[in-house]
């Protein structure tokens, strides 16, 4: 999947929201959030998406959803040099 997006980032909150400008989705917005707590960080990642072809929703919706974790895994381990 190949997409163009306009991010929002809100250093103060820790906050990058997201938003589809052009590309394969008809739909693809979210936001990366980090927080931190004892010592530990957490990066959450939400995004909403539509591929734009419901009859076939039920069948890709899942392969856009696991090629989605693989990317922002894959992004995750590089920032944290893993």
């Amino acid at each position: 999947m190949k997409w163009v997006e306009r991010d929002e980032i809100d250093p103060e909150n820790r906050v990058i929201r997201f938003r589809q400008l052009e590309g394969d989705l008809s739909d693809f917005s979210g936001d990366w959030r980090v927080t931190s707590s004892n010592g530990s960080v957490t990066i959450q990642f939400v995004a909403e998406f539509d591929l734009g072809i419901p009859t076939l929703a039920a069948m890709l919706d899942p392969v856009a959803e696991e090629a989605l974790r693989e990317n922002v895994t894959e992004l995750i381990d590089a920032f944290c040099g893993a």
